[in-house]
C-alpha cells in the first residue's frame, strides 16, 4: 500500500505544481495517504484500509472522483 501512497503523493504535488486547482485531487491525495497511514494501526486499522482500497478498486477509484483531469 506505500507504493500507491508515495504515487498518490507525488501525482498531487505534480499537479499543484503545474497549476492545477481542483480540490478533488487534494483531497483524494490526501485520503489516500490518511488510509495507507491507518493501515499501520493495528489489525483494525488495517482492516478499515484494506476495505477503502479494495473499494477503491471495485467502484473504479470511486468513480473517477479525484482524478487528474487530462
Amino acid at each position: 500500500m506505500s507504493g500507491r501512497t508515495g504515487y498518490s503523493f507525488y501525482q498531487g504535488v505534480n499537479y499543484l505544481s503545474n497549476g492545477g486547482t481542483d480540490w478533488k485531487v487534494y483531497a483524494k491525495t490526501a485520503l489516500d495517504i490518511t488510509m495507507t497511514g491507518v493501515g499501520f494501526l493495528g489489525p483494525i486499522g488495517f482492516g478499515i484500509s484494506a476495505v477503502y482500497y479494495l473499494t477503491e478498486n471495485y467502484t473504479d477509484e470511486f468513480g473517477g472522483f479525484g482524478q487528474i483531469p487530462r
